[in-house]
């Protein structure tokens, strides 16, 4: 089958959204359809976005680019309809079975513009209502949200959290909605423990207020023999978080690593003994997928992560949990995983996982694209 997605981003972005829009494209192309990602002309070229996001350079993926507004020009204007116009006349022209797409305006502007025999498909990675949104609620734009939904042949969402949200109010969509995970190719790092003594602990991931790492860094500085390492986030971020340290008096005990592209992690995690998370239980963060979590089972090390739906849903096995809303409990997690009994049984359950991986999604994406199909012929 045929099969375009639209994204409307000069690439790469550095974004765990994009970095999943590009492997999801290669695993539907793996699984033997022909496959085009429309993204932004200033991208790199095809090969060094392989490069960069560790793709197969062998991978059948098209990717074309298209004329773009990101402030990329000299009158430093931003504006999508530049680049949604050249999407909608290539989807036109190449006629293909589907569009899969994972931004709300681009998807509304092609379902308002339909192709005839295209089969329209949502991936819900956000949504504009959560249940722990209390006021502030922008009610337009949740109605216009679901309008746009409900035109669609499929919704995919990657929690159960986040299809229950779908089907009661205020969406209670009648459209087909499916859960497809999040996937990692990850290899797995050494097992051995280089200094048994002092516990190396990584967090690797973003660093904007709601990952909780200003409650992960007041909770280390009550756990001694822990050295912190912190490897992703804007420098900007990092700065911050650095002289929050000096605040807290942790001195040598949190380096601040930076950001590093795919292909370099292995080489920087290499001492790595055990992962954590802590993003907040507020807004979107209790119903999402959290990309780091696959990618540290993929690791297959010892996680610490908050005590959550979507954390156990998916952490069934090598993961100590923590009451998300107590420092006390973090720090114990923190102390409680140094015990040598306590880190062996959890390595032992992290080596025994077996992650989900993009070759199987692209297996069950593929039996609902035939699903779709079949139901719309």
């Amino acid at each position: 089958m045929k099969i375009i997605y639209p994204y409307n981003e000069v690439l790469p972005r550095k974004k765990a959204h994009d970095a999943y829009i590009m492997r999801a494209c290669v695993s539907m192309a793996s699984a033997g359809h022909e496959v085009t990602l429309l993204c932004g002309k200033g991208s790199l070229e095809t090969q060094k976005l392989f490069q960069f996001y560790n793709i197969c350079p062998n991978s059948t993926l098209k990717i074309i680019q298209l004329p773009i507004l990101r402030r990329n020009n000299a009158l430093k204007i931003q504006c999508n309809f530049l680049f949604f116009w050249q999407a909608q006349r290539f989807i036109k022209k190449s006629k293909p079975d589907f569009v899969i797409s994972s931004v709300l305006k681009q998807a509304d502007f092609h379902l308002k513009r339909r192709v005839k025999n295209c089969h329209y498909i949502y991936e819900v990675h956000q949504l504009a209502w959560y249940p722990t949104f209390k006021e502030n609620v922008d009610y337009r734009k949740v109605k216009k949200e679901k309008e746009m939904l409900e035109r669609c042949d499929l919704i995919t969402v990657t929690t159960d959290a986040l299809k229950r949200i779908l089907e009661n109010d205020p969406y209670r969509l009648d459209v087909p909605i499916q859960k497809v995970p999040l996937a990692c190719d990850f290899d797995s790092l050494k097992s051995q423990r280089s200094t048994p003594s002092l516990l190396n602990l990584f967090y690797v991931g973003q660093l904007y207020e709601s990952q909780g790492l200003q409650r992960l860094l007041k909770a280390l500085k009550g756990a001694e023999g822990i050295e912190l390492t912190v490897v992703g986030g804007k420098p900007s971020d990092v700065q911050k978080y650095k002289n929050y340290c000096q605040e807290l008096g942790l001195g040598k005990k949190v380096i601040f690593m930076g950001f590093y592209p795919t292909e370099k992690l292995p080489k920087i995690l290499e001492k790595a003994d055990a992962f954590i998370t802590t993003f907040d239980n507020s807004e979107r963060m209790p119903y999402v997928a959290h990309t780091k979590l696959h990618e540290y089972q993929a690791w297959k090390k010892p996680i610490i992560a908050p005590n959550l739906e979507v954390v156990r849903d998916h952490l069934d096995q090598g993961a100590l949990l923590y009451e998300v809303h107590s420092e006390d409990s973090l720090k114990q997690a923190l102390l409680h995983i140094q015990n040598e009994s306590v880190y062996k049984n959890l390595l032992e359950e992290a080596l025994q996982t077996v992650p989900f991986t993009w070759k199987k999604r692209g297996f069950l994406f593929n039996k609902l694209l035939n699903k779709v199909n079949k139901a719309k012929v």
